[in-house]
């Protein structure tokens, strides 16, 4: 059973750990432990460990959250549908836009948008794509 909570001290303690042995470009460590203090931090638990995770940002320049640095924390869990799930299952307000700006060549997190609901609305800065979602 797939669950979508706010990140606990337990699972904070795991990911701080698992971003320590990955170098992956768009999360830092910084970025992550700044999003926990912040309470911004969703993880997509399955049996009661964390197979995904994404933090959603309120921009009061823009008025919409955006979704950032989203991972599933295992390569077999690629492909199995847990970040669409999470993106489409995050807790918003009625009447929110949200919204993703994924590089350019990311065919696949684009694809991932389009297929839940996200509009491609513009490139900007070259390598970045612009998508947006209103909820309903």
């Amino acid at each position: 059973m797939e669950i979508i909570t706010r990140l606990s001290e337990q699972n904070y303690k795991y990911i701080c750990h698992s971003l320590a042995q990955k170098k992956i470009p768009y999360i830092s460590l910084s970025h992550f432990k700044e999003d926990y203090q912040e309470q911004r931090v969703y993880i997509l638990e399955e049996c009661g460990k964390p197979v995904a995770m994404c933090s959603l940002v309120w921009s009061d320049k823009h008025q919409n959250f955006a979704i950032k640095r989203l991972i599933c924390f295992r390569k077999r869990n690629a492909g199995r549908g847990y970040a669409g799930f999470l993106i489409s299952h995050i807790p918003l307000p009625k009447d929110a836009s949200i919204c993703c700006t994924p590089w350019a060549d990311n065919l696949s997190m684009r694809h991932l948008l389009e297929k839940n609901g996200f509009l491609f609305k513009y490139m900007f800065s070259e390598y970045w794509c612009f998508y947006e979602k209103l909820t309903k």
